[in-house]
Formats: structure tokens, sequence, C-alpha cells
């Protein structure tokens, strides 16, 4: 997969979500599921009895049932640091 690829996170009518060229689930519970992108953005969805369904790797596809209240993204100052000064 490349790394500039874009993704996509698909709301499924407030009741999970599938998202695309994810690389690595940081951390999930009933309330909220933590990502990283392959682009290395984080992303928090926080929800309620949010259970993973399914994440294919080698895809980078994720599917997360459960109530979604809100989704958040993150880009690590790192990151931003690097597109200014890179």
């Amino acid at each position: 997969m490349e790394q500039n690829k874009k993704h996509t996170l698909q709301i499924e009518q407030g009741q999970g979500f599938v998202a695309s060229c994810v690389g690595e689930v940081i951390a999930f519970n009933e309330k909220d599921v933590k990502i990283r992108l392959i682009s290395g953005e984080r992303v928090f969805v926080l929800g309620e009895n949010l259970k993973i369904n399914a994440f294919n790797k080698q895809t980078g596809e994720l599917r997360v049932v459960g109530v979604i209240y809100a989704v958040r993204y993150l880009n690590s100052a790192k990151q931003k640091i690097k597109k200014i000064f890179g």
C-alpha cells in the first residue's frame, strides 16, 4: 500500500463504520477505537458498544459495529514539523 493513498471512513447510519487504509489498530474498547492510518494520521472514533467486526491488515480495511458519537482526526506534531521544514 502507498503511504499517500487516500483513505475513506464510511459511517453506516451511526451504527458502525468501515475504514480503508488502516495501518494499525492502536487501542479499542466498547467506548472508543483508536487507529493509525497508513499515512500516519490517527483517528479516534467515540461511541457505545463498539466491537471490531473485521480487520484485514493486508488490505487496510477495518469494520466496526456499534453506536458512533464522534470521529476525531489527529496529526502528530512531528509530521507537521516535518512537512513545514522537510
